[in-house]
């Protein structure tokens, strides 16, 4: 090798020159060669101590040639020896992945690369939203969104649509599914509208999953019969319902205490050919506890096996807080039995529901029963029950002694 050559001819190797010996080594494919080069470098002081060009090389070009594992140890290297990795590095290795169909890998590799505050290119950004749209990764790619929204980095995202339309690029109906999400979370229905124009514009249909964006955004800012002209259009529009779309429209109507229209959308639920899953169950149950129609709550639980479909634990918690509600306690307590026999035993959430409705009920007695059972399994205190708990419990004379077998109660508690 010329490198081991420059030595003898009197010519001592430098960083420049080892990093232009790399580049060409690359280039002619002989990446392994440029490998134990770089391994070279290492040894021969400070002269030719590698640095981020060095890496970028390398790993630019085993990402090409589909050796992502290899590049990722040299990302593991950068950090031993204190070389920071820049855009540059990532984009490498998320094309890598990407290539290969490792989404997730990508994924974490971007989440990585936000968390060293470093912001994602528009080919970068394109090229991750392409690839997730390609293996049908809707959700992962609006958590990319929420992702860079939590940190601050929305208008970043925002910027970066703008210079995929100014480049030619355009964005698939993914990308514009989780931008108009990201600006219907942040409250901005007007900018999401603009968003819609635009997909519109540049060609792409609306899915189910906008639909089911907007009509989620409508109902929650109280625009309950926009909401519901929007879902009763999406048929003539050519976008049939789904179960994402009854969901959200059922979530919707509870919301704004439309009892009887949510009832009469799920019997036409129930009548299509779209199979319901759970969640949209617990939707229609959580919904109707809380607008005190239990006895139809009953009834619609039954039917949950009808559908070949398995409550869970969200489904017994909402069915046993009702059941309290109600003061049924008996039939809550055996619900609770019947939970841990069909192998979906209650967690933290349904004891801190059933410790609350009983506090709310003044059944002490029972409550304190309870404290007990969700103690033994070790289960934390939410902080609103552990109050309850204690100011009752304080007030009362009879239970000090039992405050006292709980001094740790505290530490129990959710944080």
């Amino acid at each position: 090798m010329l490198f081991d050559k420059m030595s003898l001819m009197g010519c001592e190797p430098n960083v420049v020159s080892c990093n232009a010996l790399i580049k060409g080594l690359c280039n002619t494919g002989s990446t392994a060669l440029a490998l134990e080069l770089h391994q070279k470098m290492a040894m021969l002081g400070d002269s030719c101590k590698p640095h981020i060009i060095t890496f970028n090389t390398i790993i630019h070009h085993l990402c090409k040639e589909g050796h992502v594992s290899d590049a990722c140890k040299l990302l593991e290297e950068m950090s031993r020896v204190g070389v920071k990795p820049d855009i540059r590095t990532y984009s490498s290795i998320i094309y890598g992945h990407s290539t290969l169909g490792h989404w997730k890998q990508a994924v974490g590799i971007f989440k990585e690369m936000m968390d060293r505050c470093l912001s994602p290119d528009v080919v970068l950004f394109n090229m991750l939203m392409d690839s997730l749209s390609k293996y049908k990764k809707t959700a992962e790619a609006h958590k990319l969104l929420d992702l860079m929204e939590e940190r601050g980095k929305w208008k970043e995202a925002h910027r970066l649509l703008s210079e995929m339309m100014e480049q030619q690029i355009h964005p698939d109906v993914v990308t514009f599914n989780a931008l108009i999400d990201a600006t219907c979370k942040e409250g901005t229905v007007q900018e999401a509208h603009g968003l819609l124009e635009v997909m519109i514009c540049t060609g792409h249909e609306l899915n189910a999953f906008t639909y089911s964006i907007l009509i989620d955004s409508y109902s929650k800012s109280g625009r309950i019969d926009e909401a519901l002209s929007l879902f009763n259009a999406m048929p003539c529009k050519g976008t049939q319902h789904t179960v994402v779309t009854y969901s959200t429209m059922l979530a919707g109507l509870y919301r704004d205490r439309c009892i009887d229209e949510a009832m009469k959308l799920f019997q036409e639920a129930l009548s299509s050919n779209v199979n319901l899953d759970i969640v949209c169950f617990n939707t229609l149950i959580d919904g109707l506890v809380k607008a005190g129609r239990f006895e139809v709550v009953k009834n619609i639980f039954n039917t949950i096996h009808t559908k070949d479909l398995k409550p869970d634990v969200i489904t017994f918690t909402i069915m046993v807080n009702g059941l309290v509600k109600e003061g049924l306690f008996d039939e809550a307590n055996n619900l609770l039995l019947h939970m841990e026999k069909s192998g979906c035993p209650p967690d933290s959430i349904t004891f801190n529901a059933i410790i609350h409705g009983l506090l709310k009920k003044g059944e002490t007695e029972r409550a304190r029963d309870m404290v007990r059972k969700m103690k033994e399994k070790s289960f934390s205190f939410e902080a609103s029950t552990a109050s309850q708990i204690y100011n009752l419990f304080s007030e009362d004379g009879q239970y000090h002694e039992y405050l006292k077998l709980l001094p740790d109660l505290s530490q129990h508690c959710a944080k």
